[in-house]
């Protein structure tokens, strides 16, 4: 006897084997974090190629045998004890493959301008930073990495959902977060220096002359 992809109980098999994984005494904290990801996508994967397409151009692929159960792994496997899991989040088609942009306002006083606005390939990419093992959020309950790619795509769509104290823009629709070049910077700063600044005006604590609208000088002297 022996069960293959396509059988009735090929999902089934396959949720085991992930689930007997979880019992290995080995396992590392990022691969149980992967292994219950896998879990909660059960409902959501699906493969429509053939296990040979997954090799690459230099080496052979793997064969339908290399996926088959028979004999000791069937017997093994059906000792398996299945508990009722709850399906994860299903995937929003924006979270793959458009590029989004995270931002936060500077903190008071700070200068700088490239340490609060980046970039990501896509929503599910920039999930990495905030998912299992982050410094930047601390997760509560168990973690379900397609929920908080969701909130993000929804965040970038002007939705009210969870943002993780970020604000977040799809970078194809927003061009003001481009970081400003160095040059650019200094050109501003001498647009403003020569167009509201006399010469015999005194200098700022900044090295800017004082104006009507930056800095008062006391004339009652």
């Amino acid at each position: 006897m022996s069960i293959r992809e396509g059988d009735d109980d090929y999902d089934t098999l396959t949720e085991k084997v992930f689930v007997s994984y979880l019992g290995v005494d080995g396992i590392t904290p990022p691969g149980r974090h992967a292994t219950e990801q896998l879990l909660l996508r059960k409902r959501h994967l699906t493969f429509g190629g053939s296990v040979s397409d997954l090799g690459s151009v230099d080496e052979a692929g793997p064969s339908k045998s290399d996926f088959s159960f028979t004999g000791d792994l069937l017997r093994g496997v059906s000792h398996v004890v299945m508990e009722q899991r709850q399906s994860g989040a299903r995937p929003l088609d924006e979270i793959f493959d458009r590029p989004i942009v995270r931002s936060r306002p500077p903190k008071r006083g700070s200068l700088q301008y490239e340490t609060t606005v980046r970039s990501f390939p896509s929503a599910l990419y920039a999930v990495q930073e905030l998912s299992f093992g982050s410094s930047k959020v601390r997760h509560m309950n168990a973690i379900d990495d397609i929920v908080i790619a969701n909130n993000i795509a929804s965040s970038a769509k002007g939705l009210k959902t969870e943002s993780y104290n970020y604000s977040w823009s799809w970078k194809d629709a927003r061009k003001d977060f481009e970081r400003p070049s160095s040059s650019q910077v200094k050109n501003l700063l001498e647009r403003v220096k020569s167009s509201t600044m006399k010469e015999d005006e005194p200098f700022s604590i900044f090295g800017l002359k004082c104006g009507p609208t930056f800095c008062a000088a006391d004339t009652s002297a």
